[in-house]
C-alpha cells in the first residue's frame, strides 16, 4: 500500500506513532512530516531554521504519550556538529536538548540513548519534563555512523548495531582493464566518489566525502603526479562532478540555503577562483551528467516529489529555459550524451527494475534497449563504438552502430569485482583509448555481521545512573 509519494531513496528514518500517523524525514534539506498509516496528504511538522545554520531534521522518534518526538538537527557544516532535538507535535516548536549527536532513542529506563562519532552515549531524561537531567555517559564504542547510526533497541531493552567504524568507510580509485586486472592509483585513502576523467584524460574530478562530518566537496587530481587538489571549500553540499567538453570547467551540484534549500547547478574554472551559476530559478535539487559536445547543452537529473527523478536539459544560450526531456512517475537517471551528439544513453526503471536505454538528441524517435537483464550508469566510448554499463557487480559492454540505423550487439560480460555503484550517475569513468576503468573500491570491508546485546537496558542502568 502507498501512503504518500517522497524522493526515491532519500529518505532519513522515521516512525509509526500510537496515533496511526507516521513521522518521517523526507530528505536532506528537509523537515519532519507527519501521514495517516492510512495514506493521504503528507503534513509539513518542522520547517529548518536557517537563521541557525540547520540544514535539516531526521531520524524522528515519538515519545511514549505522543505529544513529542526526539529527532535529529543537521547542520550546514555536516554531522559532527548536528544535534539532538525535542519536537512538541501539538504545537510543532522544538529546542535542542543535545549538542554532538545523531539518532536519537529513548529508554524506560529514563535514558536517552544517542551517537557520536562511532559511540552510543547515554543521558538521563525526564520523560514528564522532557528535559535531560544528567550528563551523558558512553556506554558503548564501535558502531557504524554514518550520518545516522546503525543501531535498534528493542522494547525488552535488547540491543542490535552494526560494528564498525564511526566515520564515512575509506575508499581508493583503481584502474581495472577489460580482463579485470586492477591497480589501485597511489593516492591517499578517502571517501571517493563519482570519478570523472578530464577530456584529455590527465586529471579526475572527483567529489570526496568527509569521512568525520559527511560533507562532500570537489577535489582535482593530476594523474601525471598523482596530487590532489580541493576545488570547492564551501561547508554546504559540492556534487556530482562534470567536466566541460573543453577541459577547463568543472560542473556540480551546489546546496544553497535559503526558506527553501535547494541544489544549484553551477559551474567552476580548474583554476580554481568563484563559482557561477547555470541553472538556480528551480525548487528542490538538480544534479549535473553530461555535456554536449559542442559545450552548448547540459542534461542534468531534477527530483520531483510526484515524478520522482526526471531527465532535464539546459542550453547555455541566453533567454533558454530548462526543459524536461523524460519526466513520468519512474525514475530517469543517469543520462549522457554520444560523443558525436546525437543520442543520450540514460538509466530508467519503468519496466520494474533498472534497465539502460538509448534515445535520439534533437529530434523524436523510439528508444532503443540496450541492457537486457538489468543495467545502470551508462557510459559511452569516446570512439562512440562501444556504450557500457553495470549490471550489479559486472561491467557489461555493447558495441553500438549509428548508421545507416542504431543498432547494438548482445551485451558482453567485461569483468566482475565488488566496486562501488551510484543511484544518480556512473561511479566510474573510461579511459580515452577505452580499455581501462577508473572504479571506486572501498578498502575498508562491509560489515557482514550484526551483534546483539540481551538485556542491554540494565547495563545502561549500571553505567549513568538516574537516581530513580
Amino acid at each position: 500500500m502507498i501512503l504518500c509519494d517522497v524522493l526515491p531513496d532519500v529518505c532519513s528514518g522515521g516512525h509509526w506513532g500510537n496515533d496511526d500517523c507516521i513521522l518521517f524525514a523526507p530528505g536532506p534539506g528537509h523537515g519532519l512530516v507527519r501521514v495517516s498509516a492510512n495514506g493521504g496528504e503528507p503534513e509539513i511538522v518542522t520547517i529548518p531554521d536557517l537563521t541557525r545554520n540547520e540544514h535539516g531534521h531526521r531520524y524522528p522518534e515519538i515519545l511514549p504519550g505522543g505529544e513529542a518526538a526526539l529527532f535529529t538537527i543537521a547542520e550546514v557544516g555536516g554531522f559532527s556538529t548536528a544535534s539532538i532535538g525535542i519536537l512538541s507535535l501539538r504545537t510543532g516548536e522544538w529546542r535542542t536538548l543535545i549538542s554532538g549527536g545523531t539518532s536519537p532513542h529513548y529508554l524506560p529506563t529514563g535514558h536517552l540513548v544517542y551517537a557520536q562519532t562511532g559511540a552510543l552515549l547515554a543521558a538521563p531524561f525526564d520523560l514528564d519534563r522532557l528535559d535531560v537531567t544528567g550528563p551523558p555517559v558512553r556506554v558503548l564504542e564501535g558502531v557504524i555512523t554514518m550520518g545516522g547510526a546503525e543501531y535498534s533497541v528493542s522494547s525488552d531493552g535488547s540491543l542490535a548495531y552494526v560494528p564498525g567504524s564511526g566515520g564515512w568507510p575509506a575508499r581508493a580509485l583503481a584502474w581495472v582493464d577489460r580482463q579485470g586486472h586492477f591497480e589501485p592509483l597511489p593516492l591517499p585513502p578517502r571517501h571517493y566518489t563519482l570519478p570523472r576523467l578530464s577530456p584529455d584524460g590527465r586529471h579526475i574530478a572527483v567529489a570526496i566525502i568527509d569521512r568525520q562530518t559527511g560533507n562532500p566537496d570537489i577535489w582535482v587530481c593530476e594523474l601525471a603526479r598523482n596530487t590532489l587538489s580541493r576545488l570547492t571549500t564551501s561547508p554546504d553540499v559540492d556534487f556530482t562532478p562534470v567536466w566541460t567538453p573543453d577541459g577547463k570547467r568543472v560542473t556540480f551540484a551546489s546546496a544553497v540555503r535559503g526558506p527553501e534549500p535547494r541544489l544549484d547547478l553551477v559551474w567552476m574554472p580548474v583554476e580554481g577562483t568563484e563559482q557561477e551559476d547555470i541553472l538556480r530559478d528551480m525548487k528542490g535539487a538538480q544534479f549535473a551528467n553530461s555535456w554536449s559536445p559542442d559545450g552548448r547543452t547540459l542534461l542534468f537529473t531534477d527530483e520531483h516529489p510526484e515524478t520522482k527523478f526526471d531527465m532535464w536539459a539546459v542550453s547555455l544560450e541566453e533567454g533558454s529555459e530548462p526543459r524536461p526531456l523524460i519526466r513520468t512517475r519512474f525514475n530517469e537517471t543517469a543520462a549522457v550524451f554520444s560523443p558525436d551528439g546525437r543520442w543520450i544513453a540514460y538509466q530508467s526503471d519503468r519496466s520494474g527494475r533498472h534497465e539502460v536505454y538509448v534515445r535520439p538528441w534533437g529530434e523524436p524517435g523510439p528508444d532503443y534497449p540496450i541492457s537486457t537483464e538489468g543495467g545502470t550508469e551508462p557510459v559511452w566510448s569516446r570512439a562512440g563504438s562501444e556504450l557500457f554499463y553495470r549490471n550489479a557487480s559486472r561491467m557489461m559492454v555493447v558495441a553500438v552502430k549509428t548508421r545507416p540505423e542504431f543498432s547494438v550487439s548482445t551485451p558482453e560480460l567485461l569483468f566482475e569485482g565488488g566496486y562501488e555503484t551510484y543511484r544518480l550517475a556512473a561511479n566510474y569513468d573510461v579511459s580515452v583509448d577505452g580499455q581501462r576503468f577508473l572504479m571506486v573500491w572501498e578498502q575498508e570491508a562491509a560489515p557482514t555481521e550484526i551483534n546483539i546485546v540481551l538485556n542491554w537496558a540494565e547495563e545502561v542502568k549500571e553505567l549513568c545512573p538516574t537516581g530513580r
